[in-house]
């Protein structure tokens, strides 16, 4: 609180302040009395998009030069071709179904998996065979989820890997029909743009950032609308949508985003903060 240095803070995003109920007890009251002095006493402040820029202009009184957006990327890894006997390994090893769905992100109430597991519930019903595999850690107040999900693995095919590594992910993401996203607010949103640059088509909301990552490149819907989710899913899947032109668009979208881009911009304003006579 009394350090008079310049400094430069990274802010991912408002959430703890802005959806508390949807962070730890712990977590909430901690940036409810760090980011406000943090926003307030930084030099700078570096936010990975405009969304997160615009919620701390109207947040706060500083002025909108003091934040740079610098946008997140997507690792090359999941642009890789991969042999078919790593696909048939990776396979077997996680036990995949031959069709499936796929969330990748931590099992936690921001992610809005209830919704996912719903939905899985329903098209399994017109498409017999389909799975749903969740990527992830297990997260904060995630006990009714994990009631939901073990309700459904007795009828369905439904796999839940927790954190795996990266080069498994990234072959996972090669074998799905389809990547879900239906998260209630990001910052900024990595898994679908690690999808696009899979080659998989993207469903995603239409909540905080994600619209900004991943524009025209994927089908954005209202949370609220689960009958629209709904149609889009089972479009995509009967081939109603052309999954040939959203796969082209997320591989051209994902050129616009680079973690070499992303480091030389953030190195940028580290030089122009030590040069400053602030």
């Amino acid at each position: 609180y009394h350090y008079n240095k310049k400094t430069i803070a990274t802010i991912h995003d408002l959430n703890a302040i802005e959806y508390s109920k949807l962070c730890s007890r712990e977590n909430a009251l901690y940036y409810s009395k760090m980011l406000p002095y943090t926003i307030k006493k930084a030099t700078k402040i570096i936010v990975p998009s405009n969304y997160v820029r615009n919620r701390i202009l109207q947040y706060s009184n500083i002025h909108k030069d003091k934040i740079t957006v610098i946008p997140e990327g997507v690792r090359d890894i999941f642009k890789r071709i991969f042999p078919k006997e790593k696909l048939i390994n990776i396979k077997k090893k996680y036990s995949l179904p031959e069709n499936f769905l796929l969330y990748v992100g931590t099992i936690e109430p921001k992610k809005n998996i209830e919704m996912i597991l719903e939905l899985f519930k329903d098209l399994s019903v017109k498409y017999k065979g389909l799975g749903l595999v969740l990527v992830g850690k297990i997260g904060w107040k995630s006990s009714r989820i994990i009631k939901k999900i073990n309700l459904l693995i007795q009828d369905h095919q439904l796999i839940i890997t927790g954190y795996i590594p990266t080069e498994d992910l990234a072959i996972i993401y090669k074998m799905a029909q389809l990547f879900v996203f239906p998260s209630i607010v990001e910052g900024f949103g990595i898994p679908p743009l690690e999808a696009m640059a899979s080659g998989i088509p993207v469903i995603a909301s239409n909540n905080g950032a994600i619209p900004e990552v991943i524009a025209d490149a994927g089908i954005q819907i209202d949370i609220d609308n689960y009958k629209k989710w709904y149609n889009s899913i089972d479009n995509v899947l009967g081939d109603q949508i052309d999954r040939k032109e959203l796969i082209e668009r997320g591989y051209e979208r994902i050129k616009k985003f680079s973690w070499e881009k992303s480091a030389r911009m953030t190195i940028d304003v580290y030089e122009n903060v030590y040069k400053s006579k602030i």
